[in-house]
Parts: C-alpha cells; structure tokens; sequence
C-alpha cells in the first residue's frame, strides 16, 4: 500500500493546483496492481473517456474481478453553455468480506483530450445491520468475532449463557458455575458430582460436545442435530433426515413410531430396494427407541423438579419450626459446608449452632418422603464432621458426632 500512495503522491500537484494535460508530471514508480487496472476499450459511449473506477481486494491484496468495475462519463454532462446539470457518476459494491478498495478518477482521451472536471467525489460507507456476530469452537472459544466499533456488547452468547470478559477472563457464566472455554474445563466442582460419579467434577457437558449441551452447569442434555441416515442401493437412494437441534422428548417420539412401524428385515448393507426400504425402517424404529429414552429422561427431570420444589417447602417449614425452637445465644446456619470424617463434602441444611461456645447443638436435613440420603449425608450420619468452609468462618472446626445428624422427613 505504501507503494501505491506514493505512486498517487508522486504524479499530482499540490491540493488546490490546476494541472493541464501537458504539465502533468508522470511518477517513475511501477504501480503495484497494473493488472487489476479496469479495462474500458468496451465503452462505446461517444463521451469522452472518463472514468470513476474502483478496485477491490481481500485481505492478502488479490484483486476481486467481480466486485470492481467503472461508471463511465456520457455525453449527457457536454457543456453548451446552456446551464446543463452535472451529471452524477455512482454505484454501489456489497463488501462481504474483509479487504481494500482503490477508488479513482480517470481521463484517458490521449492527445486531444476533452477537458473534464469532477467535483464533489466522495465515498460513503453504509454498514451491515449485523453489529456482532460470534463463531466457535466446540468448548465455546471464539473465532472470527466481529463487533461493530462504538456499539453495547451483547455478553449472552455461547449457550446462550453470559460471557464473563471485565478482566478479559474469558470465562462463560452458567447457572450453576463457570465454565473456561481455553481450557474446556468448568473451574468449579460440579454441584451434583455425587450424582455422576463416573464423570469428571470439571468436565463441560460430559465431554459429549456433538450429541450434547451442557444444562446450566449442572449435567449435560441429549439433542440431536441434522441426523441423516442415507442408503443407496443400485439406483434406489433411501434418505431419512430429521432438520434443526431437537432435544430428545416427547415432541418427536411420535412420528418416529409412525415412521417405524414397518417390519424391520435385512442386513447391514442393503442388497436390494426392498430389504433397503427394510433397512430404512429399522433405523428409524432404533430412533424411535432412543426418543423413547429420551422421553422417559425428560419425564424423570419433571419428577425431579417437582421433588425439589416439594423439598423446598419441606425445608422453609422447618427452618421456622428450628426458629421458634430457637434458645437465646443460638443461631442456625443454613447449609454449611461440612467435611465428615472419611473425607466426603456435604452440606446439611441447617446446622443450629450456639454463639459463644462454637458448638453445634442441632443438624438437621431435610427429606421429603422416601428420598435416600447422598453418600456423603449418609456418612455425616455415620461417621461424623466438622463444619469447615468460608461462609462461617467462625465456627470452622466444630464437630457434629455420629449419629447427631437429625433427618426429618415431610410426606408428600
């Protein structure tokens, strides 16, 4: 590019100098894009050769034949003498990509050139309405970003979830913990680790990244995205295909079974139309199953919202029975962090403590109906633990015996 301004530099006058053609001083530069210069010998216009020329380049200086070009002058701007109106020269190029444009005016009428002014040329940029736009890898780290300059950031992305950048972290806010796509990892221990045993308590979304989402930061959930199933046998071509990111449930079982109805017969590799079609329904009736699956995992997390919001009652009824229980010099804690004595983490949820001695008087948890204990409540009933954690600070160390954890059960 330096080249180039230099090249423009170097054959024109000072700003606000008129230069005739005889007067004009050609530069001694090589011009850098000579081959991209527009050709015009297909203008049969009898106006003089005249020209606003661009050339537009992509980021590595090619030159885009399709997207450059020229508006020549007519013989509509002749001045007779008789107040004619300018004649406008414009046009308009969609710019896609990242890149350059030379923009210039031309009179190439050679010896007996006409004189030709041009005044007021100016170029107007109007932007996309797309003011930010976000590609990604599979964990959620960025690529290709664009924003547009001096506009509000939208930080809901990835997920759908928030971008945590003040400090330029990085991070991505889920419900439950964040999670740092560099890394692939959350940098929180999974809230229900107890649960997923087999799984690692930093993992994101199991680490299923194609046929998984990750749910709040808490488990990851079952979609299917653009599931093509195609066989081609001779000249017979079976294709199922199921568009958009479903989540697995009840939405779509129903038309898996309707398609799936058919007996299923074949091998793996289909040898004719028949045992083809066969195929088909067989692959579909193994959806189905999975849906089906899915179904009932839905109907399982209903269940398991509807317990949690059972136990939630279950637990503020309590807390005001330990209120009104309550004796001067006692306080209750609500679920501290309690380590019990083989090393497990629970938090029961509420722990009455007294305020001078740093001793626990009363734990107690909370479970509606026939609900288990976690293995680690299961332990801080058997074994014992201390509270230990930086909510309460001032009772770290304060130990609950074996078997003085209180579970009241509240029916359903």
């Amino acid at each position: 590019m330096n080249t180039l301004v230099s090249q423009i530099a170097g054959g024109t006058a000072p700003t606000g100098t008129v230069v005739d053609g005889s007067g004009y001083t050609n530069s001694t530069e090589s011009f850098p894009f000579a081959g991209g210069l527009n050709g015009t010998g297909d203008n049969t216009d009898p106006g003089p050769k005249a020209y606003l020329n661009w050339l537009v380049y992509d980021r590595d200086y090619n030159l885009i034949p399709s997207k450059s070009g020229y508006e020549p002058m007519s013989t509509a701007a002749r001045e007779t003498g008789q107040n004619i109106a300018h004649e406008h020269l414009l046009d308009s190029v969609t710019i896609s990509d990242a890149g350059y444009v030379y923009i210039y005016l031309s009179n190439e009428e050679g010896e007996n050139a006409y004189e030709v002014y041009f005044d007021e040329f100016k170029v107007e940029h109007t932007k996309s309405p797309v003011i930010q736009m976000e590609d990604y890898y599979p964990f959620g780290l960025t690529f290709n970003s664009y924003q547009r300059e001096n506009k509000l950031t939208n930080d809901i992305t990835f997920q759908n979830q928030e971008r945590q950048d003040e400090l330029n972290l990085g991070w991505v806010q889920f419900k439950w913990r964040n999670a740092m796509p560099d890394i692939g990892r959350f940098f929180n221990v999974d809230p229900i680790a107890e649960d997923y045993y087999h799984n690692s308590v930093y993992a994101f979304s199991e680490n299923k990244l194609i046929s998984y989402r990750e749910l709040e930061g808490l488990e990851a959930q079952l979609i299917i995205v653009g599931v093509v199933v195609a066989v081609t046998v001779e000249e017979v071509t079976v294709a199922a295909l199921i568009s958009g990111a479903v989540v697995f449930g009840d939405e779509i079982v129903e038309g898996l079974k309707d398609i799936a109805n058919a007996p299923a017969s074949g091998t793996m590799i289909a040898t004719s139309p028949a045992s083809a079609w066969n195929q088909e329904a067989q692959i579909w009736r193994k959806m189905a199953k999975a849906s089906e699956s899915g179904s009932d995992n839905t109907k399982k997390k209903e269940q398991l919202q509807k317990n949690k919001e059972q136990g939630a009652k279950a637990e503020e009824k309590v807390k005001t029975e330990l209120k009104d229980e309550l004796k001067e010099g006692q306080e209750i804690l609500v679920k501290p962090r309690v380590v019990t004595e083989d090393g497990k983490v629970t938090y029961p949820d509420y722990v009455t403590v007294d305020t001078k001695t740093k001793q626990v008087v009363n734990p107690v948890e909370v479970k509606s109906g026939n609900a288990k204990l976690s293995k680690g409540q299961k332990s801080l009933k058997q074994n014992g633990g201390s509270l230990q954690g930086k909510q309460y600070p001032e009772y770290n160390g304060a130990q609950i015996k074996p078997n003085e954890l209180d579970v009241k059960r509240q029916k359903k």
